[in-house]
This record gives C-alpha cells, structure tokens and sequence, in this order.
C-alpha cells in the first residue's frame, strides 16, 4: 500500500510505501511517521514536502537522512511530522511583543494564543477547554509548542492536538473497556518494565513554601509546616525516604480586586478595594518594602512601592517606577483599572491568611507525597495486534487500559502514554508488532523544557543593560590604570606578560559585547556557510568622541568557505559612525589596517 508525498505547491513527488513506515505519538510530544526507504535513484523529498495519514497533515521539517550501502544503493530515513511539530517555527508573541507577562483563564490564554498562531500560519481552532481558575505567566522568545506546553502545565492540564484543533482538559484520551494480560487471547505478548530517569521514592515529606509576609517573630526563614508526613506502607515497604515539597508561590497573601483608581500625579497613584478587610498601617514587615503586586492587566506581573494606607477609604497609594531611560510605569494606557487582580508582599498578614496558606502547603504536600511514594516507572506493552483487531480496537495517547501481571503485582488502570506501530495498521502483515508505553507520569514535553532552561540561561548570561555596559567600562578604566603601575623589576617582560601580571587577558581591541548578535555555523545545513543576526557592538575601550561606543551591525551571511582554510572573522567599524559590517577574510587584521575604520 503505498501514500503519495506532496510538495509545498500540491505537486507529486513520490510514492511511498507504507510498509516501511512506524507511526509514533506521545502524549503532548512526538507524533511521527518515519519512513526507511532502501532506493537505487535519489529520493526528491525535502523540507515543506507532505502527506496525509490518518486524516491528517503531516510534513518534513528536517532533510531526510541517507546512507550509501553500496555503489548504487542509499538507505534514506525520512519523518514526517504532525501539525503539532508546526508550532515550533513560530514565536508567541502578544501585541508585538515577545516578552510579557499574561493573566487568566484558558479561554483567554487561547485566545491571545490562536490570535498569534493564525497571523503566521491559518486555520488553527480551539477545541475542549477545562473551567480553571486565572492565573499568570511570563513569556519570553519561546515558540508556541513550549507555550503550549506552559499554559498545559500551569493549568494542571493535558492539551491534545488533532489536525489543527486544540484540546486542554485534565485528562485526554478515552478510558477503554479493554483488560491486557498475559495468555492466548489476552492482549499481551510481553512487557517491560523502566524506572523514570531522576525520579525518587518519598515515603516521609516535609514541605515549606515562600519567604514573603511571615508573621512577626516567625522562626523559619521560610513558611514551614510543622513535622512530616509518613504513607505507613510505603515506609514498611522501602523504609524512610525522606524528600521536601517546596513553593515559594505559597505564603500568606490576599488576591484582592479593585474597586477603585486614581492617578494623583505622573508619579503617584491609588487604588482602593472595598473588600480589604484588615489595616495594612503598622504591619509592615522591617527591613522589607511594602509593595503592591498587580496580577491581571495592563499591569500585571509589575510591582510597586506603597507610599500610604487609608484604612477609611480603603486605599492603597503607591510610587510610579522609572527606569534608567527615565520611562515610568504607569503611563499612558498601561495603568490599573476596576477588576484588575493585585496581591501585597512585605506585608504581615491577619492569622486567617497564615492559616489559609499552611493548609494550601498541607495539601500540596499530600499530593507529593502520594506522587512519590511508590517507585515512578513506564511500562512498554508488546500487543498481540491480531487480538486489538479482533477487538475492533486502536490505542491512542492518553487512553486508560486496564494491566494485569500477576508476577509483578501489577492490577490497575494506567494510561498510555505512547503508541508506536507499523504504518500499515489495521491492515496485518508477519511479525507485526504494537507497542504501546503505560505510565501514570505527565511530562511536559522535556526536550522542549530543557531547551527552555539552556535558552534562559543563556540569555542570563549575555543579558546587556546600560547599567552593565557603563559599569563595565569603569572597570576596563580601572583596571588598565591599574596596568600602567605594574612594571617588570628585571626589565626584560613584553607587553603581554606585563598584562598577565594585572590580569588583563585579550588586546583594548577585543574589550568588547555582542548585543543581540548570534553567528550560526553550518547555515541552512551547508557545512561551508555561516551567518550572523544583527545587533550591536558596545566596545569598551574604544568610542567615537561625541557620539559614543555602540556600533550598529548588520545580519551577515557568507557561503562557499573552503573547510581546509582558516578565516578571522572581524567587525569593521567606522571611526566617524555608529555603524558597521562584518568581514570574514583569510587574512589577518588589525585593528587600524583600514584608514578610517577600525577592525575589532
């Protein structure tokens, strides 16, 4: 049986065989179609080329993988990927913006989400949506898979993508009246059993939640609950395995709603809630700012300082921030309004707030403790396929089956969390198999969350402010001041050695940070090409006198490199200007080798 494999203009381009195909999906992450295709003629499949299996597109994102087996054989590996691999190519992004903070339930959440997402790329819709409570997050340059992924998690849910159609509920799939088992007849030919990488049995739990608004003379650095909570058989089973529950979003706080604003000048303004129901005059916390925290709009996610408290009116007036540009907030449209969400911090909170955020700990406790008491672990099923046909049956991600093995103990109803089989199912072949992963673990994606946590580090890391660019320069300034007391008491040092002795590493040409600049090797899958973003330079020793240090770069792309020869690659930046271009050159540079600019 073969499928036919379009281009991106509804073209034909091949036929391919379905019986060299495994069809893969896992529950909110992989969902793929993998061709192994042995062909004597060049397989004319690229990027963006497509085909429809099981009622859905699916679409190459990656070049397909060959080998040579012989003079005139290729083994080509080719993936086709579902609709929800799309939503890796673009970026989510609210009025503009790809850095900002949201509130709200998941309609809203949706909204803003399917607005983005159609601009680039039409005909996505929602599906199922679970009733939450609002709540907040922050975004920042992710692409809408990992979005997709941070809503689903936040909200305590799954999300499930068919065709172009989301779905976010507690739980996806379809509980199914089907009992897998060992025996003639029974599902089950085999069955594996793995422990989850990084997981831990709990059978004892302490928890503690956050620093802010503890209580006056409070012990704990941290909200703390008292003692532990031991599962009796699981310490009976495996002894104590103690662990720790930790939130720093649980500690005594209020989520209250304006009733009321006020702006009193551009650097001082109020908002009044006629629910507050305790004094916040005498209850600050020393040592600590009292701020009023907006969590729903145009403010959300900002902070700011309480100037005073009106215990009559209910008022809560509070300073405008300004950065070091001299922008304020608030400003223009970006202000509080009635039914925006706010909560307080370095403020002690009423007994009944104490009470109310120990008992959210308790819970929360509980609910690791019973997630970690027993050993986490995946198991795979090796299905008697003939029998799922007989039973007119096809598993799919987020089902719940129930699993009988007596040797291991095992009598439940787990979910699966991925299937995988050959392409050509239910249509049955020779020493066909499915299998199918059973677990009762959610993970959000964890490619994706570990690129998430590379990518913020990196950003941590070449993170550049004004603030950091002037004090950097003072630093350089300090320290060449420093260079130029070292001296060499036997008088035969060069230069360099001189600059080692005052920890000075690199020439004043090369003192300098890449904004917003990114070089990519291997450019567009060429091993000969290169390519940078635009950006800017902010040089720290040198500087164009009146109109300062930072240069301006363009995006650069450079192709046909010759692999046995080396390049310099240095950014050529005009001493009259604040602008510049890249040159990449087998020669070597330096830095005054052109009249009228500098090579850095």
């Amino acid at each position: 049986m073969e499928i036919e494999v379009k281009n991106s203009i509804g073209q034909k381009v091949a036929d391919l065989n379905l019986s060299s195909a495994v069809y893969t999906k896992r529950l909110m992450s992989e969902h793929t179609l993998v061709f192994t295709v042995n062909s004597a003629n060049v397989l004319d499949i690229t990027i963006g080329d497509y085909l429809t299996y099981k009622g859905e597109l699916m679409t190459v994102n990656q070049e397909p993988q060959y080998t040579q087996l012989g003079s005139n054989v290729f083994e080509y590996v080719v993936t086709f990927q579902g609709a929800r691999h799309t939503l890796e190519r673009f970026k989510l992004k609210d009025e503009g913006s790809f850095v900002f903070d949201y509130f709200g339930d998941l309609n809203d959440y949706m909204f803003m989400f399917l607005e983005c997402l159609n601009s680039v790329d039409s005909g996505w819709a929602v599906g199922e949506l679970e009733e939450v409570e609002p709540f907040a997050l922050e975004f920042n340059k992710i692409d809408c898979l990992s979005a997709l992924n941070d809503i689903a998690e936040a909200s305590e849910c799954e999300w499930q993508i068919i065709g172009k159609e989301i779905t976010i509920k507690k739980t996806v799939g379809t509980a199914r009246a089907l009992t897998l088992r060992y025996g003639k007849d029974n599902g089950l030919y085999s069955l594996s059993r793995q422990t989850l990488v990084n997981s831990s049995i709990i059978t004892r739990a302490y928890a503690v939640g956050g620093t802010q608004n503890l209580p006056q003379g409070y012990s704990k650095k941290q909200l703390t609950l008292d003692g532990y909570l031991d599962d009796p058989v699981s310490v009976d089973l495996y002894g104590v395995r103690e662990g720790i529950f930790e939130d720093q979003e649980i500690y005594p706080k209020r989520t209250g709603s304006v009733t009321g604003v006020e702006q009193i000048n551009d650097r001082t303004f109020s908002i009044s809630d006629s629910s507050l129901d305790f004094d916040l005059n005498g209850q600050r916390i020393e040592g600590t700012e009292a701020k009023i925290v907006f969590k729903s709009g145009g403010l959300n996610g900002q902070e700011f300082a309480i100037l005073s408290y009106s215990p009559t009116s209910k008022t809560i007036r509070y300073k405008a921030n300004e950065d070091a540009n001299g922008n304020v907030s608030p400003f223009g449209t970006m202000v509080a309004e009635v039914g925006d969400l706010y909560t307080l911090i370095g403020i002690r909170m009423p007994e009944t707030y104490v009470t109310a955020a120990l008992s959210e700990l308790e819970a929360k406790r509980l609910e690791y403790l019973n997630s970690n008491k027993v050993p986490r672990v995946v198991y795979e099923l090796d299905t008697d396929i003939l029998w799922l046909k007989r039973q007119n049956t096809e598993l799919h991600e987020g089902d719940i089956v129930h699993v009988v093995d007596e040797k291991i103990g095992l009598d439940d109803n787990i979910r699966v969390t991925a299937v995988s089989y050959p392409a050509l199912f239910p249509v049955l072949e020779q020493g066909m198999k499915f299998t199918a992963e059973i677990g009762n673990e959610v993970t959000y994606t964890r490619i994706q969350k570990v690129e998430k946590d590379i990518k913020e580090t990196k950003e941590v890391v070449t993170q550049v402010s004004k603030t950091s660019i002037e004090n950097d320069r003072r630093n350089v300034q300090a320290l060449n001041e420093f260079k130029g007391l070292v001296f060499d008491p036997d008088g035969n040092l060069e230069n360099a050695l001189i600059q080692a002795i005052a920890g000075l590493f690199g020439t004043d040409s090369m003192y300098y940070d890449l904004d917003g600049i990114s070089l990519t090797v291997n450019a567009g899958n060429d091993a000969n090409a290169i390519s940078l973003t635009a950006g800017k330079l902010i040089h720290k020793r040198y500087k164009i006198d009146g109109l300062g240090y930072i240069w301006d770069l363009p995006v650069f792309n450079a192709d046909g490199l010759i692999s046995t020869k080396p390049y310099y690659l240095a950014a050529k930046c005009s001493q009259t200007a604040l602008t510049g271009e890249w040159v990449l050159t087998t020669d070597q540079l330096a830095v005054d080798s052109e009249n009228g600019y500098w090579f850095f």
